[in-house]
């Protein structure tokens, strides 16, 4: 394990074999070639996560607000038609630039592999161009503008930001920290969720927030500038990509200059990451998992600061308070899953003498937690619906904030799957993300439009529970499989 990761990232492993110790093992005379870039030491990324999501965080909640008070007379007591118009503009927005982030991750998924580090710049600067949108939008009272800022979004989306930094976390030479990387930067994300609205909060107007934002975006420039180093990548690392010959085919096509910025591209470049679930089939199960839980995840906050706003006349500074709450749990949640809990294993299994081949084929533990945080979901979307309480929204919100962390356990499941190409298995599930993230707003958005009403909170339920069968049944075949094979999936 590097010196630099111990000091954070202490305990017992949890055993995932990602193949890039075969990719970065070679001995110190490989040649290099300088058109691909990996980041030195990956550890020195997490405070991207915390910083970034300190400055999504601080526009979160002042928005929708700010929304609200373009295009209603009385921002907290919407007529029914503004509700509507307020609703399915938010809607029809986040439709768009769902869009968006999915012609993009085609070029930031060859950027993840050419030079990650730029591929984080380019991010930060055009997020950080929706903020100022924002400033523009609410400073004319012009919502075409205000809503420019989702365009941006879409093109540096939250699952673009998670795709970049796990695109990266998965280079790490010891391969066994892989899950903890992600959990962890996922834990920092949540921190920097639930810490920022209570800041923003504080600030006398929402403008002040959006330069908030803008600030931040700039910290995490000037990290990247100075404290990330980068490094050629060896030659066999290039070879090894070779190995997978759809993958190759899209960097190749991807390299010209004319194509990275073209549709046709991007296209061609998620063509390539879908195609990769079929290369291993029993992954495609709980890809689907993840993108039915992003469809529903993707505007939960939308659907539960809404509805906190016409029932409960929520202002901006509660719903800030709503996601601190989440957030805040589930970053606490990951923590002792990623920190704490490794190191009472390693001591047990200590204490306890155990045979190492009796756990050979089993599953891993991070499968079994997404299936309980999916569950977890499931039923806090059934409370969200049945609330007529301020104080029940609060105590649901605190449930829910367990469901959080299933990403990062799908993920850190979903790249033993994928051995000897971890990259393409983040890439491939950045896809299904962003396929959910597009649909949220076309599903839930028009359930919300048509009925401003509890209903798309029973119908978040029902999708999620079709995400946990998915999930199981993926995880059931993935284990069959693995003891018909010696633990190694075709």
């Amino acid at each position: 394990m590097d010196n630099e990761s111990t000091w954070l990232l202490g305990g017992a492993p949890t055993g995932v074999t990602s193949g890039q110790e075969l990719r970065q093992g070679d001995s110190d005379n490989a040649t290099y070639d300088g058109a691909q870039r990996v980041v030195t030491y990956p550890v020195t990324i997490l405070p991207i996560a915390l910083l970034s999501a300190l400055a999504m965080a601080a526009t979160a909640a002042t928005q929708l607000y700010s929304y609200g008070e373009i295009l209603c007379q009385d921002s907290t007591n919407c007529q029914d038609e503004e509700k509507k118009k307020y609703s399915g503009s938010v809607a029809s927005a986040t439709f768009v630039a769902n869009i968006l982030s999915l012609l993009a991750l085609g070029m930031f998924e060859n950027l993840a592999k050419r030079n990650p580090r730029a591929g984080l710049a380019i991010w930060t600067l055009v997020r950080a161009m929706s903020a100022g949108a924002l400033i523009l939008g609410v400073s004319f009272r012009n919502i075409a503008v205000a809503l420019s800022s989702q365009m941006f979004e879409g093109l540096a989306s939250d699952n673009i930001l998670h795709f970049n930094l796990n695109a990266i976390y998965v280079q790490h030479q010891d391969s066994i920290l892989v899950p903890r990387l992600i959990g962890i930067s996922l834990a920092l994300y949540m921190v920097g969720i639930s810490v920022s609205p209570s800041l923003a909060s504080i600030l006398p107007t929402v403008q002040s927030s959006f330069a908030m934002a803008i600030l931040l975006f700039g910290a995490s420039s000037f990290h990247l500038l100075v404290g990330v180093r980068t490094h050629k990548a060896p030659q066999s690392a290039l070879q090894q990509e070779a190995d997978h010959p759809a993958q190759t085919a899209a960097t190749l096509q991807d390299s010209h200059p004319s194509l990275i910025h073209s549709c046709s591209a991007a296209i061609r470049a998620l063509a390539s990451s879908i195609r990769t679930l079929f290369r291993v089939r029993v992954s495609i199960l709980p890809a689907l998992a993840l993108l039915l839980y992003n469809a529903v995840q993707s505007y939960a906050f939308s659907a539960i600061m809404l509805q906190t706003s016409f029932s409960f006349g929520f202002s901006s500074r509660e719903n800030g308070f709503l996601i601190s709450i989440a957030h805040g749990v589930a970053a606490v949640y990951l923590f002792t899953t990623y920190t704490m809990v490794p190191k009472i294993r390693e001591g047990l299994r200590r204490a306890v003498v155990r045979e190492e081949q009796s756990d050979q084929h089993s599953c891993p533990r991070e499968a079994y937690l997404a299936l309980i945080s999916i569950a977890v979901q499931a039923v806090a979307f059934g409370l969200f619906a049945l609330a007529n309480r301020p104080w029940q929204v609060y105590l649901t919100v605190a449930l829910f904030s367990l469901g959080l962390a299933f990403p990062s356990f799908v993920k850190s499941y979903f790249v033993t799957l994928f051995r000897e190409s971890p990259t393409q298995a983040m890439a491939s599930l950045a896809v299904m993300e962003s396929i959910g993230s597009t649909l949220a707003p076309l599903v839930f958005g028009g359930i919300q439009t048509i009925w401003p009403e509890v209903k798309v909170f029973y119908v978040g339920s029902l999708v999620m529970a079709i995400a946990w069968v998915l999930l199981g049944a993926g995880i059931l075949f993935s284990t069959l499989r693995a003891g018909f094979t010696d633990g190694h999936v075709p």
